[in-house]
C-alpha cells in the first residue's frame, strides 16, 4: 500500500508540473516508475558526486541536439569515474524524451541517495549510471516485471499467441535494415481474434551487438509465461533490453512495424475477463498525460479560426488544427452552454482513453481549463462516411425526443448542408466491403471486448470517418451509456440519436440495448450499398420505406437492383448478396435480431443464413410528422 501511495504522489507532483509549465507546446507525459538503488555508497560532497553531475547534465543537454533516442557519457578517473546511459523510448519525439530524462533526473537524489550504481525505469525513458563500465555490455539483471491485473480466460493459448508475435518483433528490431541508425527498436500488433489486437513494443540500448540483443529480448519474452502467464497485458524490464504487450494502443502508431503472420491460424476468439472498481495508477496515467493546454490547441486551430472549422457536431464545432510538430489534429469544442458538464466531459475522457481498437476513432487527450472543454482526436483526411457514399442531398435529419408513455413531444432537428456529389465513385466494392467489416469489428469490440462495455446509441454514416487507406473508424460517444460489465440494457426516458438509424423499441418504449445498435448498423449497411440514405425515403409521402424496399427486392429475387449505379460493374456477387441478408437480419424485430458476434460471424461467411426472410421491423402502424427548423447547421463527428 504504501508503494501505491508513493507512485501516487509522485504521479501527482509531475501532473502538477506539467500545469504549471505554461510553455510548453504540446502535451507533457507523466510516468509510472520503477527503479532499484544498487551498489556502494559515495560520500556527499565528492568527487564522485562532482562527476555524477556533470554526466547527469550531459546527458540531459544532448537530447535537444540530436534526433537520437540513446544517450551515454563517462567523467573522472580510477574509483570517482562515472558512467551514465540515457535510453528513450524508439517513438517519442526528442520534447518529451528530454523532459522524462529531466524527470528522473531530479527524482534521482531523493529515492537513492548517495549510491554509486542506479537504474530507474519510466514509460518514455531508462536512466542508469554506475561507477564499472556498463557501455556496450548486455545486462539481463536487475530484471522487473509488470503486468495487467486483467487475465483472458485461455491463458495457455494466449501465452502461444502472444510469445510468437513478440518474437516476431524481436527479429525485426535485430534484423534494421539501415545499420548505420541501428535503434534495436520494433513495435506492431496483431490480431488475436476478429475483433482482440495485441499490441507489442521491443527495445534494447543500442550500444549491445544485435546478438546481444537477440538474446536479451528473447530471454524476456521467455519469461512472459511465468510473470505474466495469460494477463492481458506484462511488461519485462532490464538494464540492456526491454518489452511490453497489451491489448490497447501505448505507442506512436506511425512507427509500427510489421511482425509478420504467425505460424499458424488464429485461435477462436478468447473470452475477456475485467474488473471494476478503484481506479488504479495506470488508468491516472492515461488520462493525465493526455492534457493539452489552451494556448496549445488555441496554436493549433489558429485561435479556432473559421478557416479551421470543419463542422458542428452535437456538443459543439470542430476544428482541425495542426500541432507544432506537424500532427493534424482533430478538437472537438463543447459549446460552453453544453448539456453535457464537466461530469459528463471527464466520464467521456475517462472511456475515450481505455477504448482503442483499430476501428475506433483515437483520442489523443483532452483540454480542461475554465470554461474550455474539448476533445482533441487524430484528425482523419478522408471525412465522415457519408459526405463520401451520399454525395449531394437535400437532407439530413438529427433529432432528439422525449417519451412519455410513448407519445412523442418537444422534437428538435438538425439539417445538414450539401455535399460533394464526386466522391461516391472513387468508393468501389472492395473499399465498402472492407468498410463494413470494419464497423462490425469496432462495434463488436465496444459491445463485448472493451474493458467497459458500451452501447453507441447514435451510429450513422456521419459517424463512421475514413482514414487514408479508407479504414472505418467509428466516432462520437458523447451519447453512448456506460454499463457495468453484466448489464448491456436500459431503459431511457430521453432518447438521443438519427431519426432512421433508431430501433423501434427504443423510439417507442424507451428501451436500448446492444441490439439497439445492431439495428443502426443494419440500416448503415444497407445504405453502404444502396448508396440512399434512410431519411431520403422520408421526403415524400409517397415514397417507399428503405427497409421494405429492400426486403420487396431480396423477396423478388432481385437484390442486386439495390446497388448503388457506381458499384454495377466490378463486385463480388456472393458478398452482395450476404451482405443485404445480414443487413435485413439485423433490422428485426428486437427478440429476433441478432447479436453483433453473431453478424460478425455471418459477415465472415461461418454460419448459414436463411435464404427467406420475414419482413423488418418498421413504424408501419404510423408516420412521424416533423417540424423542418429554417436554420441549416452542418454536422461532423470528430
Amino acid at each position: 500500500m504504501s508503494s501505491y501511495i508513493f507512485r501516487l504522489i509522485t504521479s501527482a507532483v509531475i501532473i502538477l508540473m506539467i500545469h504549471i509549465s505554461g510553455d510548453k507546446v504540446t502535451a507533457q507525459p507523466s510516468f509510472a516508475t520503477e527503479y532499484r538503488c544498487l551498489g556502494d555508497n559515495y560520500t556527499n560532497p565528492s568527487q564522485f558526486q562532482v562527476n555524477l553531475n556533470k554526466v547527469l547534465s550531459s546527458l540531459s543537454s544532448d537530447i535537444t541536439a540530436s534526433d537520437r533516442k540513446f544517450f551515454n557519457g563517462s567523467t573522472g578517473n580510477n574509483l570517482d569515474k562515472v558512467y551514465g546511459i540515457l535510453l528513450c523510448r524508439g517513438d517519442i519525439t526528442q520534447e518529451t524524451c528530454k523532459f522524462c530524462a529531466e524527470t528522473a533526473i531530479s527524482e534521482l537524489t531523493e529515492r537513492c541517495p548517495n549510491t554509486k550504481e542506479y537504474i530507474t525505469f519510466y514509460t518514455y525513458c531508462m536512466l542508469r549510471y554506475s561507477d564499472k563500465n556498463i557501455f556496450s555490455v548486455m545486462e539481463e539483471k536487475p530484471e522487473i516485471t509488470l503486468h495487467n491485473r486483467e487475465s483472458y480466460t485461455n491463458p495457455k493459448e494466449f501465452n502461444e499467441i502472444a510469445a510468437q508475435f513478440m518474437k516476431g518483433l524481436v527479429r525485426i528490431a535485430t534484423t534494421n535494415a539501415n545499420p548505420s541508425e541501428t535503434l534495436l527498436f520494433a513495435t506492431g500488433e496483431i490480431d488475436y481474434s476478429s475483433t482482440s489486437i495485441i499490441y507489442g513494443l521491443v527495445q534494447c540500448t543500442p550500444d549491445i551487438s544485435t546478438s546481444d540483443c537477440n538474446d536479451c529480448l528473447m530471454g524476456a519474452v521467455v519469461n512472459i509465461s511465468s510473470c505474466c502467464y495469460g494477463r492481458i497485458g506484462g511488461i519485462v524490464l532490464r538494464p540492456s533490453c526491454n518489452i511490453r504487450y497489451e491489448p490497447y494502443l501505448f505507442y506512436d502508431y506511425k512507427q509500427e512495424t510489421n511482425p509478420g503472420p504467425l505460424p499458424s491460424s488464429p485461435p477462436p476468439k478468447p473470452n475477456v475477463t475485467a474488473t471494476t472498481g478503484d481506479t488504479d495508477m495506470d488508468d491516472i496515467t492515461r488520462i493525465e498525460s493526455s492534457r493539452f493546454d489552451l494556448n496549445t490547441i488555441k496554436a493549433a486551430t489558429g485561435n479556432f479560426s473559421n478557416d479551421n472549422k470543419l463542422g458542428k457536431g452535437g456538443f459543439g464545432y470542430v476544428y482541425k488544427g495542426t500541432l507544432s510538430n506537424g500532427q493534424e489534429i482533430a478538437v472537438k469544442r463543447l459549446s460552453i452552454n453544453s448539456e453535457q458538464g464537466k461530469k459528463e466531459f471527464k466520464t467521456e475522457v475517462g472511456l475515450l482513453v481505455k477504448l482503442q481498437h483499430r476501428n475506433l476513432v483515437r483520442l489523443l487527450g483532452f483540454c480542461l481549463e475554465g470554461e474550455e472543454k474539448q476533445l482533441i482526436y487524430e484528425f482523419l483526411p478522408n471525412g465522415s462516411l457519408d459526405q463520401i457514399i451520399f454525395g449531394l442531398e437535400p437532407l439530413f435529419i438529427h433529432f432528439e425526443f422525449y417519451l412519455s408513455l410513448s407519445n412523442l413531444s418537444t422534437i428538435r432537428l438538425w439539417i445538414l448542408s450539401n455535399l460533394d456529389p464526386t466522391k461516391a465513385a472513387n468508393l468501389n466494392w472492395e473499399t465498402r466491403y472492407k468498410i463494413i467489416g470494419g464497423i462490425a469489428k469496432g462495434l463488436l469490440y465496444l459491445h463485448e471486448d472493451s474493458r467497459l462495455r458500451i452501447i453507441h446509441r447514435d451510429l450513422k454514416a456521419a459517424n463512421v470517418l475514413l482514414d487514408e487507406e479508407n479504414n472505418a473508424k467509428i466516432a462520437d460517444f458523447g451519447m453512448a451509456k456506460l454499463f457495468d460489465l453484466d448489464l448491456t440494457q436500459g431503459n431511457s426516458s430521453k432518447a438521443v440519436g438519427t431519426f432512421g438509424y433508431i430501433a423501434p423499441e427504443y423510439v417507442l418504449h424507451g428501451q436500448f440495448s446492444t441490439k439497439s445498435d445492431v439495428y443502426s448498423f443494419g440500416i448503415l449497411l444497407l445504405e453502404i450499398i444502396t448508396g440512399r440514405r434512410i431519411n431520403q425515403f422520408y421526403e415524400s409521402e409517397s415514397s417507399e420505406y428503405l427497409l421494405t424496399y429492400v426486403w420487396r427486392h431480396w423477396e423478388e429475387g432481385t437484390a442486386l437492383e439495390l446497388m448503388d449505379q457506381t458499384l454495377r460493374e466490378n463486385y463480388i456477387e456472393n458478398e452482395v448478396k450476404r451482405c443485404i441478408q445480414v443487413g435485413l437480419l439485423s433490422v428485426q424485430d428486437v427478440i429476433e435480431r441478432p447479436t453483433m458476434a453473431k453478424v460478425a460471424q455471418m459477415l465472415a461467411n461461418d454460419t448459414t443464413i436463411p435464404e427467406s426472410l420475414p419482413p423488418p421491423a418498421v413504424f408501419s402502424h404510423s408516420r412521424i410528422q416533423l417540424n423542418r427548423f429554417p436554420e441549416s447547421d452542418t454536422s461532423t463527428s470528430a
